[in-house]
């Protein structure tokens, strides 16, 4: 994990749900989002 965390920096996840509902118009009906992090210097 080493070279991902240097990638990264300092990332924590974020809700999957919350990003759905706020992105959705962006979406199309066989796109989904999977992972999230927020990346904060």
């Amino acid at each position: 994990m080493g070279l991902f965390n240097k990638l990264l920096g300092n990332a924590s996840e974020v809700s999957v749900e919350k990003l759905t509902e706020k992105y959705q118009r962006l979406l199309s009906d066989t796109e989904y989002i999977q992972n999230t992090f927020l990346v904060t210097p």
